[in-house]
């Protein structure tokens, strides 16, 4: 899969530039003009091919990114279980994660639950963690963590990683994807735009039990 990001220098977009087409790897590609802010690009990975095409007056940088989305193998553990300690630190979530806590979650996840790489040009840049058994096994996708490391984020990964998912699981028979969201998540726009909505039928319960 190949993500297109596009740099507009001009900080200009057309309302009549709807998609265009450019030559990639002996084929042609057909894209939705989806524009970047200029600053941004230094924080695409170097690995990224660079293309530069001008459609009229506008001149165009175009970002190509292969995306690839597999099983995670046993030797990738410790840089998912490093991802997850650093990015479940930070605000919104502020958990106390150590390497070890983190080494335990992502190995339990590899061992009992559909944990998945999440690869940029080969690069390992964040995971997805599915529970197939969830409630009634075979019905429902649970979707247990994903994170994507910085200077990764906003920049359409998430949604090709939940697509992905959404149409690998359907292709199995399941019939929803649920997860559980932080109320301060940034994602939330993103789940709501994919028509990922809070359940009319479940909720989340709690009850404090810390000593006092």
């Amino acid at each position: 899969m190949l993500v297109v990001f596009i740099v507009d220098s001009a900080n200009f977009i057309s309302s009549k530039l709807k998609a265009f087409s450019f030559s990639y790897g002996g084929s042609n590609l057909t894209v939705e003009y989806k524009t970047v802010a200029l600053k941004d690009r230094v924080q695409f990975p170097a690995t990224a091919l660079y293309y530069q095409k001008v459609f009229k007056t506008i001149n165009l940088f175009i970002l190509v990114m292969k995306l690839s989305l597999i099983k995670t193998k046993k030797s990738e553990i410790r840089t998912i279980a490093k991802i997850y300690m650093t990015e479940f630190s930070k605000p919104p979530y502020n958990e106390s994660w150590t390497i070890n806590k983190s080494l335990k979650k992502i190995s339990f996840f590899y061992q009992f639950y559909d944990l998945y790489s999440i690869k940029a040009d080969q690069e390992l840049v964040g995971f997805i963690c599915i529970n197939p058994n969830f409630l009634c096994p075979g019905d429902i996708a649970f979707g247990e963590e994903i994170a994507i490391k910085e200077g990764y984020t906003d920049k359409g990964i998430g949604t090709w990683v939940l697509n992905e998912i959404s149409k690998t699981y359907s292709k199995k028979g399941f019939k929803k994807l649920m997860g559980i969201v932080d109320t301060n998540s940034r994602a939330k726009k993103l789940y709501k735009r994919l028509g990922i909505n809070p359940s009319k039928k479940n909720i989340l319960i709690e009850k404090d039990i810390r000593r006092t």
